[in-house]
């Protein structure tokens, strides 16, 4: 049987060193304004390394309904999140996958 996967258009700097496989905790409905700047900041931030200097930018995120997903690494046992565009097909997708084992894909340029 085939592992879920949750795909990423980067590797973020809030992902744990061994971050796969990891359990989806939990699945929280919210809105973007309703985050704090701090959060937003800690979730977003990644390194690009398409140019000739690496650079540390954010992702931009969709404004509104939004997902959070809680997330545990199975070798650090550390929690982190991630933040997805809320689709009334994505979160019953998400919250079918609570408490179950995923695979993290890094695919670059993934519509996530």
């Amino acid at each position: 049987m085939n592992m879920n996967k949750i795909k990423f258009s980067h590797e973020y700097t809030k992902m744990p060193v061994s971050y796969n496989p990891a359990f989806l905790m939990e699945v929280l409905s919210t809105t973007t304004e309703d985050l704090s700047k701090e959060f937003v900041s800690y979730d977003t931030t990644y390194m690009d390394f398409d140019g000739l200097i690496p650079e540390i930018k954010n992702y931009p995120l969709p404004k509104g309904k939004i997902l959070v997903l809680l997330l545990l690494s199975d070798a650090t046992k550390r929690l982190w999140t991630t933040i997805r565009r809320w689709t009334p097909e994505k979160e019953a997708y998400y919250r079918r996958m609570r408490g179950e084992q995923v695979e993290i894909v890094i695919e670059p340029k993934a519509n996530i």
